[in-house]
C-alpha cells in the first residue's frame, strides 16, 4: 500500500507539469547546451543480474527529468529502477513504472534543491531472466509510451513548467556463459569484444599501479594462455606484441573451456 501511494502522489506531482491528463506536453528548445542521457554497456555473466547504469549531462539545474526505455531481449525481465547513489537520490518525488519491456523512471523538485547541472549517474535499470537464457546481446533504447492518457519518454524540466527533449544515447548488455567468450584479451570487458588500447591500459593498472583494480575477467586477462592462470608480464608482453608488433604472431589465447 505504501508503495502505492507513493507512486500516486509521484504522478500526482508530476500533473504540475502536465496539468490535464491526455493535454499536449509543452516543449520548448534545449536552452543551452544540447544536454544528453546516455545508457551505459555491461557485459553480464549469467546467471547475474543485469545492472544497467544509466547516466545525463545537463547544463543548467533541472527541477524534473524522465526516462523511458525499452529493450529487445525477449527474456529479460524489468525488475526496477534505483536512483540510489544518482544525482536524483535528494528528490522526494521519484519512482518508476513498469510496463511489459518499457520502464518509465521520473524525479520531480518539490521543496529540495534541483539537480545540479553538470553530469553523472542518474540511476540504475535491474533487470532478471529465466536460467534457461541463451548468451545474447541486448540492446537498450528509448521510446515513448502512454500512462493515463499522457505521453511519457525521455525529458527534462528546467522550470518545472515546460520540457524539452535531450539528446539520446542507447546502451548495450552482452548476457554470456562465461566471463571469457572465443579468445581472451577483452580486459576491459568491451560489450562488443574489440580489443584494442584500452584493454592495455586496464592491464597495465592493473600490474603496475593497483593491484586492487582487478579486471572483471581474470580468464581474459591470461592472454598468453599460461596454464597456472596467473595474469603477470607475460601477458603484457604478448599483448603488446598483439596490438602494436604482429596479430598473428602474438595471438591471443583461445577462453579456457
Amino acid at each position: 500500500m505504501r508503495e502505492f501511494l507513493s507512486t500516486a502522489l509521484v504522478f500526482l506531482t508530476a500533473l504540475l507539469v502536465e496539468p490535464t491528463p491526455g493535454a499536449a506536453r509543452t516543449l520548448v528548445s534545449d536552452p543551452g547546451l544540447p544536454d544528453s542521457i546516455l545508457v551505459d554497456s555491461t557485459f553480464t555473466v549469467l546467471p547475474e543480474p543485469v545492472i544497467l547504469p544509466v547516466f545525463f549531462w545537463c547544463d543548467q539545474p533541472l527541477a524534473a527529468v524522465e526516462v523511458t526505455l525499452t529493450h529487445n531481449g525477449p527474456a529479460l525481465i524489468i525488475d526496477s529502477f534505483s536512483f540510489n547513489s544518482g544525482q536524483a537520490e535528494h528528490l522526494e518525488f521519484k519512482g518508476h513504472v513498469i510496463t511489459g519491456n518499457v520502464v518509465t523512471a521520473f524525479a520531480y523538485q518539490a521543496s529540495e534543491d534541483p539537480i545540479a547541472s553538470g553530469g553523472g549517474l542518474l540511476g540504475h535499470l535491474w533487470l532478471s531472466y529465466p536460467e534457461s537464457t541463451p548468451p545474447q546481446l541486448v540492446t537498450f533504447d528509448s521510446t515513448t509510451v502512454l500512462i493515463d492518457l499522457v505521453e511519457r519518454g525521455n525529458y527534462f524540466s528546467a522550470d518545472g513548467l515546460t520540457s524539452y527533449r535531450p539528446e539520446f544515447r542507447r546502451g548495450y548488455s552482452s548476457l554470456q556463459v562465461s566471463c571469457c567468450v572465443g579468445r581472451s584479451g577483452n580486459i576491459d570487458h568491451d560489450p562488443g569484444g574489440t580489443v584494442d588500447i584500452s584493454d592495455l591500459t586496464r592491464l597495465i593498472i592493473y600490474l603496475f599501479v593497483d593491484l586492487t583494480q582487478e579486471p572483471p575477467c581474470l580468464d581474459d586477462a591470461n592472454v598468453d594462455g599460461s596454464l597456472d592462470g596467473l595474469v603477470d608480464i607475460g601477458d603484457l608482453t604478448r599483448l603488446i606484441g598483439y596490438l602494436f608488433i604482429d596479430a598473428e604472431l602474438n595471438a591471443l589465447a583461445p577462453c579456457p573451456e
